[in-house]
């Protein structure tokens, strides 16, 4: 029996055909359909047969399940009729509009065919095109229905075929409570699943069920973008959002819902719109809302403190180690609970009671991840007279562990890990702190170098010195030899500093700020000016002495003090004048000695 819509009819379905832009749709309606006839597996399966005389082969694509299957009446009085749906009052089915069906025409075929059976009858429907239908009734009876999609195309549109299929299947029935497998017949390939567990890819903080409804619930970190200083996740907030129906997508997207807050909701209360790619929002939807943003304001500030700080001990632990790789991955740990963490130090969720100066959040690169009231503590700790302390509140930051590093660590002072990705202490700002930060890779450790494992000349040298530092100041007249480590690889190795204290940890430019009392120069004895000094000092020594003491005396007294007052420049010439006649005296007595 061969039924033909009228034109107008037909002018009608042709738009709705033309509604599913995505010509792979049929997918979602036909699972759809399997899951609310009660089925227990759905099988999706493609197969290729090529064309004896070369030309285009036909592929067909099969959408199969177990489930209630349909008869005569429901054939005629819902999947072939319009707007009709024995689903309309049903909440426990997704498809309600009965328009669905119509998909399967959208990517074009030859032939759809249906079969299904239902009550002790069976059936086979052939629709050559959206226009028309012929049904036969069939003498073996089956379980559930097949549909059938027949379409001639070349092998190479076929590889794409099952390879967006498959892609869409999963996009659109990943999280179906009904099992659902996808098969390429034609390249040998064996059954794939295609469920996969309700959950978010980077892990849940929290998982919430009631009648109908399960949620799970995320932090999300902001978007990753090139900055002046580099790569930052200072984009925009974009988090995931999902929406479900027993599992099948609604609709899926990035959007603000909850700042610093991604979720995918599934709830048999949910519908799609009667265009099939959004949610519908209607009472439902709200009461969907109202259970994401009680849970974001009462239960996800509770898993923020424990997962930041066993975020920042894992980071700590593998930036001590200088595990770099795993430092990369554990940074977006922290920084998809930034956006949330931020909002909570807004003030945003007033009922949330914090002290984030407890949290032992910030990653350290010593292994021990401390909080705000322990950087204060160790700034306290330094003392106003300490030679690393400022004038204002500060901490110490670095990107990896190294001998600087370590000897704060043995001052007691922690050092923040900070890249070129993540500022952990931003944190700090949001939580009202005004701590300057402090790089590492402005100080410099500078350790005793001993005298007996010094070069003959350099030891020489170093004897020398003394005897004419004594005419530029009690300050000249010891020096310190020393072995520098810098906090920063890349810096410019220095010939002597100037300290309070000649051996430790400290600022490269600590001389600067000791405007007045004794200072100890300490000499960098791997400097390649102070060995070619030492070299010359084997037959000048006044000369070589003068040299460095000239040195010392322009950075520490001089041009580089902007406290120096002009006026005092005849002192220095004068006490130049009597440097240099010192060393002109001892090189005449070297010359005599000979």
């Amino acid at each position: 029996m061969e039924k033909t819509a009228n034109i107008s009819a037909q002018g009608m379905v042709r738009d709705l055909v033309n509604q599913f832009s995505d010509t792979l749709a049929f997918y979602r309606e036909l699972i759809q359909n399997s899951i609310d006839a009660g089925s227990n597996r759905i099988d999706v399966s493609l197969d290729y047969a090529p064309d004896p005389d070369g030309g285009r082969g036909l592929a067909v694509v099969r959408v199969e399940d177990d489930g209630g299957g349909m008869d005569e009446n429901i054939l005629d009085n819902y999947l072939l009729v319009l707007f009709k749906s024995t689903k309309e009052n049903d909440l426990t089915k997704i498809g309600k509009f009965g328009v669905g069906f119509l998909s399967v025409f959208a990517l074009k075929p030859e032939l759809v065919r249906v079969y299904t059976a239902k009550n002790l009858e069976s059936w086979r429907l052939d629709f050559p095109d959206f226009r028309s239908y012929s049904k036969y009734r069939m003498p073996d009876p089956r379980d559930g229905t097949l549909v059938e999609i027949h379409k001639r195309m070349s092998r190479e549109e076929y590889a794409a075929l099952c390879e967006n299929s498959l892609a869409t299947v999963r996009y659109w029935c990943r999280h179906a409570d009904t099992r659902i497998f996808f098969r390429d017949c034609a390249g040998g390939a064996p059954e794939l699943p295609v469920n996969e567990p309700f959950a978010l890819p980077g892990g849940e903080s929290l998982r919430y069920g009631e009648e109908g409804t399960e949620l799970v619930m995320a932090f999300s970190a902001p978007e990753l973008v090139q900055t002046q200083n580099g790569p930052a996740y200072e984009g925009e907030d974009k988090p995931f959002y999902g929406f479900y129906n027993r599992g099948l997508t609604l609709k899926e997207g990035r959007k603000v819902y909850v700042p610093g807050v991604e979720f995918k909701i599934k709830s048999r209360y949910l519908e799609h719109t009667i265009t099939r790619d959004n949610v519908m929002e209607d009472e439902n939807y709200a009461k969907a809302m109202d259970i994401i943003k009680r849970l974001a304001s009462k239960e996800l500030p509770k898993k923020l403190r424990p997962e930041l700080e066993a975020v920042a001990l894992r980071l700590s632990k593998a930036a001590a180690l200088k595990k770099t790789a795993e430092v990369k991955a554990l940074e977006y740990e922290w920084e998809r609970r930034k956006t949330f963490l931020k909002f909570l130090a807004a003030g945003f969720l007033a009922d949330f009671r914090y002290d984030f100066e407890e949290w032992k959040i910030l990653p350290a690169v010593t292994g021990v991840p401390v909080s705000i009231e322990d950087l204060k503590a160790a700034w306290e700790k330094l003392g106003p007279q300490g030679s690393l302390r400022e004038k204002n509140p500060s901490y110490f930051a670095a990107a990896a562990p190294d001998a600087v590093t370590h000897a704060l660590c043995a001052l007691g002072l922690p050092v923040l890990l900070e890249t070129e990705t993540c500022r952990f202490s931003d944190f700090m700002n949001w939580a009202g702190e005004s701590m300057a930060r402090m790089r590492v890779s402005e100080l410099v450790v500078a350790e005793k170098a001993e005298a007996g494992k010094l070069e003959p000349k350099l030891a020489a040298f170093l004897k020398t010195l003394p005897l004419l530092g004594e005419v530029c100041g009690r300050s000249y007249a010891c020096v310190y030899p020393g072995r520098f480590t810098y906090g920063d690889s890349a810096a410019v190795q220095q010939p002597f500093i100037f300290r309070k204290e000649p051996y430790g940890v400290g600022h490269r430019d600590e001389g600067y700020r000791l405007k007045s009392g004794r200072f100890c120069p300490v000499i960098n004895c791997a400097h390649p000016f102070i060995n070619d000094l030492a070299v010359l000092h084997a037959t000048r020594p006044g000369f070589a002495s003068f040299l460095l003491l000239k040195s010392m005396l322009l950075q520490q007294e001089g041009k580089l003090r902007p406290d120096v007052e002009s006026g005092s420049s005849n002192l220095q010439e004068r006490l130049e004048s009597r440097l240099l006649k010192a060393a002109m005296k001892l090189d005449a007595a070297r010359g005599r000695n000979g």
